[in-house]
């Protein structure tokens, strides 16, 4: 998944900056999720594979990074079914997939404003994923 993710960035960063909106917001989200991605992996390589407990955590966290791509109210009013923001077919292309759909819908509507609101929401969910991943301080047990 971090490989598809990071190969859309560089061509969408360039095409977004060609147009001069500003992307550093996306773009620091952006490092943030490879940096948690790359600590998430190697932690978890070393996790103790006997142990349930961690293995569930580890199980949770990759659950959750999935569900914290999806906006439960899809990505455009017209295509409501379609909800990954960060990989999903655009609207010219239904048979191949893409990096920041809604963002390069936008862009191709030449909608500067719907950009500058696909790239915050867009933003938001990478955010979102970002804390999945990082490690949880503190476990919640229940009491018998």
């Amino acid at each position: 998944f971090k490989k598809k993710f990071h190969g859309n960035e560089h061509h969408f960063l360039d095409t977004v900056n060609y147009i001069y909106l500003s992307t550093a917001s996306l773009q620091n989200a952006i490092n943030d999720f490879k940096n948690v991605a790359d600590k998430f992996q190697s932690e978890s390589k070393l996790i103790d594979k006997t142990n349930p407990l961690s293995l569930r955590i580890v199980n949770d966290q990759l659950i959750q990074l999935e569900r914290a791509f999806i906006n439960p109210l899809g990505n455009s009013i017209e295509r409501s079914d379609v909800k990954h923001v960060v990989y999903a077919p655009s609207r010219k292309d239904q048979y191949n997939a893409a990096g920041f759909p809604t963002i390069f819908d936008a862009i191709e509507d030449n909608d500067i404003i719907n950009t500058q609101r696909q790239i915050a929401i867009t933003t938001y969910f990478i955010r979102s994923a970002v804390s999945v991943l990082q490690q949880p301080t503190k476990l919640q047990t229940t009491s018998a």
